[in-house]
This record gives structure tokens, C-alpha cells and sequence, in this order.
């Protein structure tokens, strides 16, 4: 069966708000290589916030496993959809955003989805509740998730 791993938000943009949690973006990043050293996906997906479709360059570790990068924001408010039409699938939001969007590439996902990165009850959610919308079953992975 297809395995695919989602790394989401990951990056070192949020270095502060890692080490409030006690940890830091590299070691967090050293976490999630030595996953995948350990661990054999079929797919990694790594999704940025502000991304060009490029890994950071701070994320360059994790460019051996080839990922494919998407961007994807968090924090919409249904006011904000309006300007978006019918261009994308919108479902309801949690804590963290009023709304998520569920982009094409969640709904074209097969297989074993494994979800990990930060911030647990915000980014994270988002993201669970855009697979969700997609249809998507997914494993966190605990000890992966800030």
C-alpha cells in the first residue's frame, strides 16, 4: 500500500513558537529525518506557509527524500472566501480558522497518510480538518507533532 508522509509547517519561521514549546526548529527537524531514515514513504509532502514550491533553505535535509512542497496558509475567515469563488472546496474550520480550504492535491492522496509538524490545535488542526474535508484517513504522528 502507498505511504505518504505530510510534513506541515515545519519551518524556521516559527523557531520562537518551537522553543515556547521546548524544543526547536532544527531539533525538530533532526526528529523528522531520522523518521524518514527509519521509515520508507512513498511520498513526502512537505507544506510551507508562504512556499514557492521550494523547500526553505533551512529544510535542506530534507531534500534527499525529494519532496514535493505545497503552500498552504492557515487563519481564513469566511469573509475572505468570497474573493475566492468557486476556485477551491472551503469546509467549516476549527479553533484556529473560521475555515479551511481543501486543496486539489489532498483529494488526489492514496494510500496510508501519515501527518506530523506544528502547532498541535492550530496548524495541525487546520491541515486534519482539510484532510477530513477531503475524505482522508490519516495517522499523526505523536511524537512528531509540536
Amino acid at each position: 500500500m502507498k505511504t505518504t508522509i505530510i510534513i506541515h509547517h515545519l519551518q524556521e519561521m516559527w523557531d520562537s513558537g518551537l522553543q515556547n514549546m521546548g524544543t526547536s526548529f532544527e531539533r525538530q527537524l533532526e526528529l523528522v529525518v531520522k523518521h524518514l531514515e527509519q521509515n520508507c514513504y512513498d511520498d513526502v509532502i512537505v507544506t510551507n506557509f508562504e512556499a514557492n514550491q521550494d523547500l526553505d533553505d533551512e529544510q535542506w535535509p530534507l531534500a534527499q527524500y525529494y519532496p514535493t512542497v505545497y503552500d498552504y496558509a492557515y487563519g481564513w475567515e469566511k469573509s475572505m472566501m468570497d474573493t475566492f469563488g468557486d476556485v477551491c472546496t472551503i469546509v467549516e474550520g476549527g479553533n484556529h480558522s473560521e475555515v479551511v480550504i481543501v486543496d486539489d492535491w489532498m483529494k488526489e492522496l492514496q494510500g496510508e497518510i501519515f501527518l506530523c509538524g506544528a502547532f498541535d490545535g492550530e496548524c495541525i488542526e487546520d491541515m486534519e480538518i482539510a484532510l477530513e474535508g477531503a475524505g482522508k484517513t490519516f495517522k499523526r504522528i505523536e511524537e512528531l507533532i509540536v
